[in-house]
């Protein structure tokens, strides 16, 4: 029996486990952060970094509709991955905001299925231009694969600086 994806609207029951995977799939930039930064800077810094993630995902899929909307990619009753996202009707710009495919799940297109519809979504609903936000570290290299292999070919580059005080 062959597993199919289905990528449909998050609800508020999706939450807790979005945003677990979220934790789960972001340990990898963290590490990466720890690496570049130091550990005092990044103790500083990304102290409390797992509730803050959660924090975020959990805010959109518990919130009610604001601009905002959320995606869960499921496969036979499980949840694989999640996406956010807002449009903003007045610019015609569509942005993905926090999404992640479960660890174990990397590798295997759901990322890429989740983009492709999103994007359709984005074009069906009038948006002109599509953006999404990564990082430069090594933590976000599968992620910046990805939105390239979307089809994300525009980018500006960017640099956070630190320093202990």
């Amino acid at each position: 029996m062959s597993v199919k994806l289905l990528i449909r609207p998050g609800t508020a029951a999706d939450a807790a486990e979005a945003s677990e995977i979220a934790v789960r799939a972001w340990q990898r930039v963290y590490d990466s952060y720890a690496i570049e930064m130091g550990e005092y800077i990044y103790g500083v810094v990304c102290k409390d970094w797992q509730e803050d993630k959660r924090g975020q995902v959990l805010r959109v899929f518990l919130s009610p509709y604001n601009g905002e909307g959320k995606l869960i990619a499921e496969e036979d009753g499980v949840i694989v991955g999640f996406l956010t996202y807002a449009t903003d009707h007045d610019k015609k710009i569509g942005t993905i905001y926090n999404n992640a495919v479960e660890p174990s799940c990397s590798g295997r297109g759901i990322g890429t299925r989740m983009y492709e519809h999103v994007l359709a979504m984005f074009k069906d609903a009038g948006m002109l231009v599509a953006n999404v936000g990564t990082g430069l570290d090594e933590g976000h290299a599968p992620a910046r694969r990805a939105y390239e292999k979307a089809g994300f070919n525009v980018s500006l580059k960017s640099v956070a600086y630190y320093m202990t005080l």
